[in-house]
């Protein structure tokens, strides 16, 4: 079986067994080596950038880690259950009739990360025939050292996803802390984010140290923030994991 993904025109073949001649100009291919490393060392420098996640990578996390990364790239990306769509500027994911029948189901799978390297290389216009062009692509999404952090802010607005669990936020500094409990959200990673209409979208959470998932937009915090967060999400969907 012969896989080939000519970036430049956008072709894809998949088999030839039909006995159709291969094209006799493979710069383009994208090859099993390179969708290997380009897999290996996404996750890695994502699980280093952001944290590691408990069931899988999701677009969200990986659009943190490398800003250079868009919604667009995304666009029919296989998840372990169902896969992702482009719409409206968002990441949306679709179960595309299929049942979501575990926790892992939004997982971007071995196939979608294959998808996502040809999509990026032929928005970005990089050959990914071996290693080497894969990490040079790569290094063209990470965040640039110079402008300042480590490419894990959100932009304002920016869909959000995260799994964790319900707690009291933790207050910015050493100063003295007051007995309410200000319910917000304790990612897997260990960031801590402030939850707009929690009890709105889900009045039945109403306890710390519930796992749950939490899906909304990213609101950036003020700069009179009490709580150490990374911002708020405007939760428009919480539920029980």
């Amino acid at each position: 079986m012969v896989l080939v993904f000519l970036i430049g025109t956008g072709i894809y073949l998949s088999d030839n067994s039909n006995g159709a001649a291969a094209p006799e100009d493979t710069s383009g291919e994208v090859s099993e080596e390179a969708v290997e490393a380009f897999t290996a060392r996404l996750r890695a420098e994502t699980v280093a950038r952001v944290g590691q996640p408990i069931e899988g990578f999701e677009p969200f996390m990986f659009m943190r880690a490398f800003p250079g990364l868009v919604a667009s790239d995304f666009n029919d990306v296989d998840a372990l259950i169902g896969l992702y769509r482009y719409q409206n500027g968002e990441v949306v994911y679709d179960l595309n009739g299929e049942v979501e029948t575990h926790s892992a189901a939004r997982a971007i799978s071995d196939e979608g990360m294959e998808q996502l390297l040809v999509h990026v290389a032929t928005r970005l216009n990089y050959s990914v025939s071996d290693e080497s062009e894969v990490d040079n692509l790569i290094d063209a999404l990470a965040p640039n050292p110079a402008a300042g952090g480590g490419g894990t802010t959100l932009a304002n607005g920016e869909p959000i996803a995260v799994n964790g669990v319900i707690t009291c936020l933790p207050h910015k500094g050493d100063g003295p802390h007051t007995l309410e409990c200000a319910f917000g959200l304790k990612a897997d990673d260990g960031a801590h984010y402030g939850l707009s209409n929690l009890w709105t979208v889900a009045p039945e959470l109403t306890e710390t140290d519930v796992a749950v998932r939490v899906s909304g937009t990213f609101v950036n915090v003020l700069p009179d923030e009490k709580y150490d967060i990374q911002g708020y999400i405007d939760v428009q969907s919480a539920v029980k994991r």
